[in-house]
């Protein structure tokens, strides 16, 4: 038969839909303990001895048996590996209960000719042995091997017997006619043949609409159990009888209030005619992202802590922009305050706020001040970074909206290091350099945050199971463009695997997508998860940059050069090569270069974001009549496919030094939406370099991405 568990909304993996497959007889013939599939079939392995590993490479192969999926695990030793006497590859996984089970068998192929044991551990002192021996194999052939569960035995170097409801790994073990250096040997497919009885009948699923809720979120409890069972939740719940009816029950809760990361384990137990089962839950919670809103000046205590930094008064007003509620804060100067150079209001967050992905700060003000100002984002550790304005262009007394990308801000000379994004703790507003201010006014509302656009995530469900001669086949709603992932579990207690990931390879081409699974056990539960959306555009620049065009303007020799860098990071960001100017040698005086991507096609989208890696080591910028001017410069521009520009400023510039591999993150302007575009990255330098010799400007990890 078949069960829908449930629909379910995940952060990271948008949505989530499970079924489960049951047969009849109600026992599983079968348990996968490893087939390698899934993106990372290969993550933990080890081999030992320690010096061993050090010679040894274990990967996921095509090689794989007959009926053997996509995937098998090789284990490949260097010619110097020093496997004199012996080599062992072990395979940790989540615990399984062995206990029911009455043999294992695994494919094996290889070109040792030699003893074998398949070690079976339950802890670091708790191992149980199968030998068998490789001697009468064709060598390079793939052969099955069947290990009893009755022929394990407790090896000598093992203190203490397995426990077989505690299984954590297996190893593959050769020994005894070494050295085995520049020999190999695959595994696949390790099955455990085993009656192992299902989860108790009187419970059919429990599940939770979201996993990683923020504290106060809603979050609606499901379960399916026996129609005659009495049910019960814990975490001061109680009974929820009342909340089922026939057998199905839902029940909602709010999130507690208790610091992100805290997982919480709320378990639905079910009894019946003495019978008693239980099912558990893990809700993780998750740190609440930057609310758009960051400070409206509502609420009893709108104002907080905010202070000035010379005698002036503070107060909330009604007079607000558009859309800008009941309250916005006003900073009236004394006549004889003494601001003769600045003045500075500081508005002291209510708590700390992650920043890390915020693209821009908005916020509005009113003035009777001309003057350049700046906004200043300060952290708990007393760095800062600053965006400049001016209102000399301002109607004076009228509203106005600054917009500020986060990308645009800098560390100020009087600040002892950059802002810590993840930490900020307050934000100022400064005029300077038109004083004196005595007697004038700012009023300031709604500082706003902008991560870039929400996106609505629609739950999907499964839609059809089918069972046939080719194997298991089921069906889910999906939006076009998307992927998905596929898991499998063979019992509720049992790890999940993934079976296909990053399916339909292209995104789904309709509005319902099925996947067939022709490995079928007595029983199998399935979920879809929906993955984030592939980028528009990659490159990491490993291919050789197709499409990737360089120009040179200047006069120093220096140019955009693809490889393994030398000189400045001394190495690419991923995985070994990169563009830089000048992979071996510092930039020199005169510099103009430009890099210029293949065409990234965003027709149809109203959203998109540049993601890059950079390396930046060049001359600094300085301030003359309060505007940031620059001596050296990387900078990108947008250019549409017949190389035209189609905004006259920069979306991203910088100078200075930022030594260090760093993301940046860039919004897409409105204008350049809904076309083919391509992004020039150019770096210029004068004819001066009083810093000395400096490595330049180095690029890896260029994406495009879109939320859609």
């Amino acid at each position: 038969m078949f069960v829908i568990v449930g629909v379910r909304s995940l952060r990271f993996a948008l949505c989530l839909s499970v079924i489960m497959l049951v047969a009849s007889e109600g026992r599983a013939d079968e348990l996968i303990i490893n087939d390698f599939e899934g993106p990372n079939p290969v993550d933990g392995v080890t081999v030992t001895p320690a010096a061993v590993s050090e010679g040894s490479t274990v990967t996921a192969v095509s090689d794989v048996p007959d009926g053997g999926g996509s995937f098998a695990a090789k284990t490949a030793l260097d010619a110097d590996a020093g496997a004199d006497g012996w080599f062992s590859t072990a395979f940790p996984f989540a615990t399984l209960d062995l206990s029911a089970a009455t043999e294992i068998t695994f494919w094996i192929k290889t070109d040792i000719a030699s003893n074998f044991n398949f070690q079976i551990h339950s802890g670091d002192a708790e191992a149980s042995v199968f030998g068998f021996s490789t001697a009468e194999f064709t060598p390079d052939t793939w052969n099955q091997i069947t290990a009893p569960v009755a022929s394990f035995t407790k090896p000598p170097w093992s203190p203490n017997p397995l426990v077989w409801s505690n299984v954590i790994r297996f190893q593959i073990t050769a020994f005894g006619s070494g050295p085995y250096d520049g020999l190999y040997a695959i595994i696949d497919n390790v099955i455990a043949d085993a009656a192992v009885a299902l989860p108790s009948s009187i419970i059919t699923s429990f599940a939770a609409s979201v996993l990683t809720p923020f504290s106060g979120e809603d979050v609606t409890f499901s379960w399916i159990v026996d129609p005659d069972a009495t049910v019960s939740i814990d975490q001061g719940i109680g009974s929820v009888d009342a909340q089922t009816i026939d057998g199905i029950g839902e029940l909602q809760i709010t999130a507690p209030d208790v610091p992100a990361g805290t997982a919480l384990d709320y378990t639905l137990t079910v009894s019946k005619e003495g019978e008693k089962a239980t099912r558990t839950l893990t809700l993780t919670l998750a740190r609440k992202p930057v609310d758009k809103l960051f400070v409206d000046f509502e609420g009893p205590n709108g104002l907080g802590g905010a202070f000035v930094s010379h005698a002036a008064t503070l107060t909330l007003v009604s007079d607000v922009p558009d859309g800008g509620g009941s309250f916005a804060a006003k900073t009236v100067l004394d006549a004889d305050a003494g601001a003769d150079g600045y003045f500075s209001t500081a508005f002291p967050l209510a708590a700390l706020q992650d920043l890390t992905d915020a693209l821009e700060i908005s916020f509005w003000i009113k003035t009777d001040i001309v003057s350049n100002f700046n906004l200043q984002v300060h952290s708990v550790d007393g760095a800062a970074s600053v965006f400049g304005f001016s209102t000399a262009e301002f109607t004076p007394d009228t509203w106005n909206q600054i917009t500020a990308p986060v990308v645009s801000f800098t560390q100020p000379a009087w600040s002892s290091g950059p802002v810590d994004w993840k930490n900020v703790i307050r934000f100022q507003i400064t005029p300077f350099g038109s004083g004196p201010y005595d007697g004038k006014y700012t009023i300031i509302d709604n500082a706003i945050v902008d991560d870039g656009p929400d996106v609505e995530v629609e739950p999907f469900k499964i839609t059809s199971g089918i069972v046939d001669a080719s194997g298991f086949s089921l069906s889910w709603e999906s939006r076009i463009g998307n992927i998905y992932q596929v898991q499998r579990q063979a019992t509720l207690d049992a790890p999940w695997q993934t079976i296909a990931d990053a399916y339909p390879e292209g995104g789904a081409t309709a509005d319902n997508t099925s996947f067939t699974d022709t490995k079928l056990g007595a029983s199998a539960i399935y979920r879809v998860a929906q993955l984030a959306a592939p980028p528009l555009f990659f490159d990491d620049f490993e291919s050789g940059a197709p499409g990737w065009a360089t120009s040179d303007l200047g006069e120093s020799g220096t140019e955009w050069e693809l490889g393994k860098p030398t000189n400045g990071p001394g190495e690419a960001h991923s995985p070994t090569r990169a563009y830089g100017t000048g992979l071996t040698e510092d930039y020199g005086d005169y510099t103009e270069v430009y890099l210029v991507s293949p065409v990234i096609d965003l027709t149809g989208l109203d959203n998109a974001r540049l993601e890059f890696w950079n390396y930046r080591d060049c001359e600094p910028w300085y301030l003359e009549f309060g505007q940031k001017e620059f001596l050296d410069w990387c900078q990108i521009m947008i250019l549409n496919e017949d190389d035209e520009y189609i905004v006259d400023d920069p979306i991203w510039i910088r100078g200075g030094e930022a030594k260090e591999w760093r993301l940046e993150k860039v919004k897409i302007p409105v204008e350049a939406l809904g076309q083919k575009i391509k992004l020039e990255f150019s770096f210029i330098s004068d004819g001066a370099q009083e810093n000395g010799p400096q490595a330049g400007w180095f690029i890896d990890d260029v994406a495009v991405t879109s939320k859609r």
